[in-house]
């Protein structure tokens, strides 16, 4: 049950869960938009 809740919480639900210190995004969400605006640039 330990491992199966540890790998909820690190491969799910951190990646979907938004972050203040990313301005209100999850962590996918700010990678894609900042490998997205590198492309622009």
């Amino acid at each position: 049950a330990y491992d199966a809740l540890h790998g909820y919480i690190e491969l799910e639900y951190n990646r979907i869960r938004i972050h203040s210190t990313l301005g209100y995004k999850s962590p996918y969400a700010f990678e894609k938009s900042y490998y997205e605006q590198l492309q622009v640039s």
